[in-house]
């Protein structure tokens, strides 16, 4: 670790705390109550719920009756400028999703949540139902970026990491993750970092228009949050 390079998996930045059950996912489902598991324990209840297609239906009809009155939705089938939002006919995919089956009740909402988020509308987005959100996740690793004095733009673990979460990984697995604070990450997934970053905040950060605010977003400090995946 003398040169600190650190090469990235996405699986690497998640790690979960549980504190209840969903409904519907029988023994997948059970979990203590302030207890660490992991990203994989939790996404495995969620996937054990079963997709309901009569749900899922019901679910859609109710949101394109909603999004008739969503001001902007006309202007969302066309943007002129694709940099800051892609161009989503809202209610032409809501009645498509509704003739398709999905694995889980889970990936079904996941993917309402996607069509949302290419709105880019930090006021307009679809959250899961409410047993998808009592648990606590934590991103056990943050990201910073800075310029060097020879204009190099630099992509590097954060130095803070969360204490409950630190001494998870020393207990279960011996690694001290502190240790990875100040290491140069130069490739996520094996692609290289800053084209892996632009395009996860273009495509999974819903919360504003402009591109480099939403690229920014992605080098917050992530406190626990009570989304499955957030950036």
């Amino acid at each position: 670790w003398l040169e600190k390079m650190l090469l990235l998996t996405a699986a690497t930045f998640v790690a979960a705390a549980a504190a209840a059950a969903v409904r519907g996912g029988g023994d997948a489902c059970t979990f203590d109550k302030d207890v660490l598991y992991t990203h994989e324990r939790v996404l495995a209840c969620f996937n054990a719920v079963p997709f309901n297609a009569t749900a899922s239906r019901s679910t859609l009809r109710n949101l394109a009756k909603a999004m008739q009155t969503f001001t902007f939705l006309d202007t969302a089938t066309r943007i002129a400028e694709p940099r800051f939002a892609p161009s989503i006919d809202l209610l032409a995919t809501l009645d498509a999703m509704q003739h398709v089956s999905f694995g889980s009740d889970f990936q079904f909402q996941q993917a309402l949540r996607r069509v949302y988020l290419q709105l880019h509308d930090a006021h307009t987005n679809y959250y899961a139902p409410r047993c998808y959100m009592t648990f606590t996740f934590y991103q056990p690793l943050s990201l910073l970026q800075y310029v060097r004095a020879d204009g190099t733009v630099t992509v590097e673990v954060a130095p803070l990491v969360d204490a409950n979460v630190g001494d998870y990984y020393l207990r279960e697995h011996g690694v001290d993750i502190g240790e990875y604070a100040g290491a140069v990450v130069d490739r996520i997934d094996d692609v290289d970092a800053h084209t892996y970053l632009r395009a996860f905040a273009h495509n999974h950060t819903g919360l504003a228009k402009d591109p480099i605010t939403r690229y920014n977003i992605l080098f917050a400090i992530q406190p626990p949050s009570r989304e499955f995946a957030k950036p």
